[in-house]
């Protein structure tokens, strides 16, 4: 092959070469843009490493996809596509501006799931959706540390609390005052809660005549509110047996003055409406409901609302309860089931309590608290979720008796974990159970609970 030969070849093979490398280049770049246009997806222009590859949303895009796949999605709420730019666009609950792309993996891996939200944002969808509407704050009070806040949330509850103004208990109060009726660590349990919670057996009222042929009845005066106050209870239950004591206008004056003092209440109202209404807050990243009935009474003194007629929130017709504990789930993450029934002075539970309580927590209840029995009664897991029979007489007289003060601590996606801490009230004081007391509290009710154990340090778990 002579030299034009040998050069015409060599020419061919670099034009061959560079052919390919062209080729390449445009086929590189076809299919990163064909990525880019199915994925939503780009390089992102930063100075990041360059052994990493960091992706994030190209907003031509982020209406596709992913965003599609949760408007068609069967969800807890039914959002749009505002929300899903409310979300992603807020500052506080998407500070570092991923929060999109993390959408995109977590569906790509999973599929829509309403956890999602929480799994990504550290909200629950309730939250983030009460934050989009403008119900956080406003309609739905917010505790703690604010509504983006994601530290866990302590709730105590107490059984039956009685302030009648010459009841027996009361009467040491005008003695020693609040910190002389209270232990220090007792006092500091609840104060220290975010929420505490009592039964508030009484109206509050300077008004009305006790029903005629009930043998207690029991008023406090407005004045005396302000224990709730020292105690630093947030919220009381009105559903029981002693809340219209004195009748119709007193009942009244007790929603009006504790509204006044700023305490929510539930469990009862001037109508079917009010009684039956879920309260609403929002703590640590989570919603809770608190819902409230009774059906204590066999003889029927305290009447239940119905339609526009006052009154408290009934458990007699379990239904009408379990569908106002239905809708409460339905708007909410973590619902509260405070009820007053079961047999007075019993320290066992009866057949028509267990049944109820069972059905509150098939109905959506997370968890079952009572109270009436004046008694500690067992504590039982069912379907994995507490309930708590009877948390006894709190304070409410001077006699000697077994109580306690019930802490439930919980946080988005966390099991609750519940705390039972022995108390004992005696001449009209409560403190935390000593040693020996609470050993023996504690041993009585195990003995009488077979689904779940209180251990030493308090905490109650599960008996499988």
């Amino acid at each position: 092959m002579n030299k034009k030969a040998k050069r015409a070849l060599s020419r061919a093979g670099s034009i061959a070469v560079m052919l390919a490398a062209a080729l390449t280049v445009v086929a590189f770049s076809w299919r990163h843009d064909m990525m880019a246009l199915a994925t939503g997806v780009r390089p992102m222009e930063n100075k990041y490493s360059d052994n990493e590859l960091i992706v994030h949303v190209d907003k031509s895009h982020a209406s596709g996809g992913a965003v599609d796949v949760i408007l068609a999605a069967d969800k807890k709420y039914d959002v749009g596509r505002d929300f899903i730019d409310f979300v992603t666009t807020d500052k506080q609950i998407n500070p570092d501006g991923r929060l999109m792309s993390s959408i995109e993996r977590y569906i790509s891996a999973n599929g829509y799931r309403d956890e999602m939200w929480q799994t990504l944002t550290g909200l629950t969808f309730s939250v983030l959706y009460d934050i989009y509407t403008g119900a956080a704050g406003s309609a739905v009070p917010v505790l703690g540390d604010g509504v983006y806040s994601q530290r866990s949330t302590t709730i105590a509850f107490t059984g039956d609390v009685n302030l009648s103004y010459d009841w027996y208990n009361m009467q040491r109060y005008r003695e020693l005052g609040v910190e002389g009726c209270f232990s220090d660590d007792a006092l500091s349990l609840l104060r220290g809660a975010a929420l505490t919670f009592v039964n508030n057996e009484f109206p509050i009222s300077r008004r009305g005549e006790a029903l005629e042929g009930k043998m207690y009845t029991f008023r406090a005066d407005p004045d005396d509110l302000s224990i709730y106050s020292a105690l630093g209870v947030d919220m009381v239950s009105l559903a029981n047996n002693h809340v219209y004591d004195y009748g119709p206008a007193a009942f009244a004056d007790t929603l009006t003055h504790l509204d006044d003092a700023g305490i929510m209440r539930v469990g009862a109202g001037m109508n079917e409406e009010e009684a039956s209404r879920p309260v609403y807050i929002i703590s640590g990243g989570m919603k809770f409901a608190f819902v409230s009935a009774s059906s204590a009474e066999v003889t029927r003194f305290t009447p239940v609302a119905s339609g526009d007629a006052a009154g408290v929130c009934g458990l007699y017709d379990s239904d009408a309860f379990l569908r106002v504990i239905e809708d409460a789930a339905a708007h909410s993450d973590f619902v509260v089931a405070y009820v007053h029934f079961g047999t007075e002075n019993s320290p066992d539970t009866d057949p028509d309590q267990v049944a109820d309580a069972h059905a509150m927590i098939d109905a959506g209840a997370d968890i079952v608290v009572g109270s009436h029995p004046h008694v500690l009664q067992p504590i039982e897991y069912y379907d994995g979720k507490p309930i708590v029979y009877s948390l006894g007489n709190f304070w409410f007289n001077t006699k000697t008796v077994d109580t306690g003060i019930l802490t439930v601590t919980t946080s988005v996606g966390i099991r609750p974990v519940l705390r039972f801490y022995p108390c004992v009230q005696s001449g009209g004081r409560v403190a935390l159970a000593d040693a020996d007391d609470a050993a023996r509290i504690t041993e009585s009710l195990n003995s009488r609970s077979s689904t779940a154990s209180i251990g030493e340090d308090g905490r109650v778990r599960e008996v499988y």
